[in-house]
């Protein structure tokens, strides 16, 4: 089967024995959501196609990681192309030699463990002790791919439905002042895209400290920055914690960072003393109308729902950045990112809605159906729907 073959059709039934499950636990997906059929007949058959067998094996794949059913509603509705499924490959790559990881070192504390009472020696509790711990790193692991492939989700849906040509991260690169034999500090590295997209365009020797607050979002970073020509150390940082030295660093960088921050005045105060005499700081923010119509569209559906616990511009927004940045450099320029989405297809929008880390999991449970019917309808009226975006970066020079 060819991924480019969507005319295929497949029967339940054929569905059902190409891809060696029963029609029960086949219609069961069908039931909650998770895996509907690509098209459903006049006289009432549900039909799939190849790119279902796709979704599928990222279905089997989290449930095979120990992921919820209700977990994998949030995870297993990404568009699937060739980009997506293969984005989805690495992240469960990485995911299974994780799980390998761990069972070498639960198996080797065990053994350890073993070889102390053949031994007759006293036992060590901090054996036991490191048992426990392995076999608990369970839930971090699969927080860490979640977090990753609701991320790449959220990329995926800018990347496509953009109607600004230049990209958010050739947009940020084009403004700020790189040089050769810089000093480089990355607060919230994602998943490293920045500098992969920007590769071509950076000069020689710098030396770039790579940080995020997830271990599990350094990991895909790294493997994409690898690919690339730059050498960098990578290292997980939490921003409220600067322990860096006074005046380490030339340039430093943060991409929708600061929100996260518990006292964003400290935490700027904090980048100013790490960074060098006229040293530049780059953040960015989102601004109060910034994906407006989402929030709307989700509301109307039902109004408990809340795509995140609370308004990020609110806390550091394009409205109230310079508020905490002006008291702590010497210059702050404003630049704003003109950019939109259009949307032609309702499913993006209902991926990156399962994406985002509010409530609506728990709301939506038991309706998802009901939810993607709504979106469907809407996009039959409307044909496209147009989501505003707004944007900007603070270039701060100390």
């Amino acid at each position: 089967m060819k991924l480019n073959q969507e005319n295929v059709y497949f029967t339940v039934g054929e569905f059902a024995k190409c891809a060696n499950i029963s029609i029960r636990t086949l219609r069961y997906y069908d039931k909650i959501g998770i895996l509907p059929p690509s098209k459903l007949t006049d006289s009432g058959y549900r039909l799939y196609t190849n790119s279902d067998f796709l979704k599928l094996q990222k279905i089997l794949a989290l449930k095979f990681f120990d992921f919820s059913l209700e977990e994998i509603e949030s995870m297993a509705s990404s568009t699937v192309d060739r980009e997506s499924f293969r984005d989805s490959l690495h992240l469960q790559k990485q995911l299974l030699q994780s799980k390998i990881n761990q069972l070498e070192m639960i198996k080797c504390t065990i053994d350890q463990a073993e070889d102390m009472l053949q031994s007759e020696t006293e036992i060590g509790w901090d054996k036991i002790t490191d048992i426990i711990h392995a076999m608990t790193m369970k839930q971090s692991i699969r927080e860490n791919y979640k977090n990753a492939d609701h991320l790449n989700v959220r990329i995926l849906l800018h990347k496509k439905y953009s109607k600004n040509p230049q990209g958010w991260y050739p947009f940020l690169a084009s403004h700020i002042p790189f040089a050769k034999n810089q000093k480089i500090l990355e607060l919230g590295c994602g998943n490293g895209a920045f500098w992969v997209e920007n590769e071509a365009i950076l000069p020689d020797k710098l030396s770039i400290t790579i940080t995020d607050i997830s271990d599990g979002m350094i990991k895909v970073a790294k493997e994409a920055i690898d690919q690339t020509g730059l050498s960098c150390t990578y290292d997980v940082l939490d921003i409220n914690h600067l322990n860096f030295t006074k005046e380490s660093f030339d340039l430093i960088i943060a991409n929708h960072v600061l929100f996260y921050a518990n006292d964003r005045n400290k935490v700027c105060e904090d980048i100013a003393r790490i960074l060098k005499p006229n040293g530049v700081f780059v953040c960015t923010a989102y601004g109060q109308q910034h994906m407006k119509e989402i929030e709307q569209i989700t509301k109307k559906f039902n109004p408990k729902i809340a795509l995140s616990e609370i308004n990020l511009s609110d806390l550091f927004g394009l409205e109230n950045a310079m508020d905490y940045l002006q008291p702590h450099f010497s210059s702050v320029n404003k630049m704003d990112y003109k950019d939109s989405l259009i949307l032609d297809d309702y499913r993006p929008l209902l991926h990156y809605v399962l994406s985002c880390h509010g409530n609506q999991i728990e709301v939506l449970h038991g309706h998802r159906k009901e939810f993607e019917y709504y979106l469907a309808e809407l996009f039959r009226q409307k044909r496209q729907v147009e989501i505003t975006k707004q944007a900007g970066m603070f270039l701060c020079r100390k």
